[in-house]
């Protein structure tokens, strides 16, 4: 299994060509270009996302951008916090995603769930399962 980052920069471990976006952060009010090596993302991947707020998805958007021109297959995002404010649900709904898990530490109203959540309520005694293609949770 392949663990890609995406990196803010391009460091020395990063040997090959990249795929490049730009994501804004609300947090620290600015700009940063993101890569990730293609040599550890291709058309023949899966991905799996994870993020610890899934807020306006400035982020997501970014990635998505990455994982497109990559030309990777299934999307899965996992984030522990779901603020999903701004455009996040759209990105959500619109985008290559198969499925979306959330720890439920954030109430998210009826409005703002749509097919492609999994909100685990009881996350101290669930694991979330990634097994050859497949997403599911299950309780201990």
């Amino acid at each position: 299994m392949k663990l890609p980052f995406a990196k803010k920069t391009k460091t020395i471990n990063i040997y090959s060509d990249t795929y490049n976006a730009t994501v804004h952060s609300y947090t620290h009010k600015k700009d940063y270009d993101i890569v990730v090596s293609k040599e550890f993302l291709s058309k023949e991947d899966n991905v799996l996302i994870i993020d610890d707020f899934l807020a306006k998805g400035s982020a997501l958007t970014a990635l998505l951008m990455l994982i497109e021109k990559a030309g990777a297959r299934d999307v899965y995002v996992y984030a522990s916090h779901a603020v999903l404010s701004g455009p996040a649900i759209e990105n959500l709904q619109n985008g290559p995603i198969k499925k979306a898990t959330f720890l439920n530490t954030i109430n998210v109203p009826e409005e703002k769930m749509i097919d492609k959540f999994i909100l685990i309520d009881n996350w101290g005694r669930t694991r979330v399962v990634f097994e050859s293609k497949v997403c599911y949770t299950s309780r201990m």
